[in-house]
């Protein structure tokens, strides 16, 4: 008789993961079919349906829709409690980017691309905005550094090569600049920005 029960009771666990797992699909589902069609609010309603404080990817996907929705305080709450859900997470910190941004909270945004770096030293999209953000505080020291991190991963990048350059402008090593320079050239040739500034050196 306990046998059985276990058994009843273990059919109905199973039975009630199965029925969580299909309802948080068909709200994902649900969501992305809304989203597509611009009915953002509507896409919000169908993930509340399944909320779960607990549950990254509810979390991430809501971060997401609140932002593109412009509400970028909501938009910021998803993304951080996604982030304390999976802490070394950086698809979660690459969102939360994007409503503080939106809010123009630069040190923030300076703030979690160091965290990402920290996660993956190589991340090549957070070193760029880390090179630009210490070029931008005269840092050129720093800058350099990540700069030269994404361009060892990805030496021919146009806006890499164009940054670098003007870096080493900053730090007075003009021969250096006219290297990165002349690359940001080759790979837009058309680039009249870049053919100014080659003359100006």
């Amino acid at each position: 008789m306990i046998k059985k029960s276990l058994i009843t009771l273990s059919l109905a666990l199973v039975c009630g993961l199965v029925y969580s797992q299909d309802s948080r699909t068909q709200a994902f589902q649900k969501s992305y079919t809304l989203e597509l069609k611009g009915s953002l609010a509507d896409a919000i309603k169908a993930m509340q349906t399944v909320y779960d404080k607990d549950e990254y990817s509810i979390n991430l996907r809501l971060g997401w829709l609140n932002y593109s929705m412009g509400d970028y305080v909501k938009s910021k709450k998803y993304y951080e409690i996604a982030i304390l859900l999976k802490p070394k997470s950086i698809e979660a910190r690459n969102g939360l980017v994007y409503p503080l941004s939106a809010i123009k909270n630069w040190e923030d945004v300076f703030q979690t691309y160091l965290s990402i770096v920290k996660i993956d030293p190589k991340n090549s999209k957070a070193n760029y905005q880390l090179g630009y953000g210490y070029f931008l505080r005269k840092d050129y020291t720093k800058a350099r550094e990540h700069l030269q991190t994404v361009l060892d991963l990805y030496p021919f990048d146009y806006d890499s090569n164009l940054l670098m350059g003007s870096n080493y402008v900053k730090l007075g090593k003009i021969k250096e600049a006219k290297v990165h320079y002349r690359i940001a050239l080759l790979s837009n040739p058309s680039s009249k920005y870049v053919e100014d500034l080659l003359k100006g050196l």
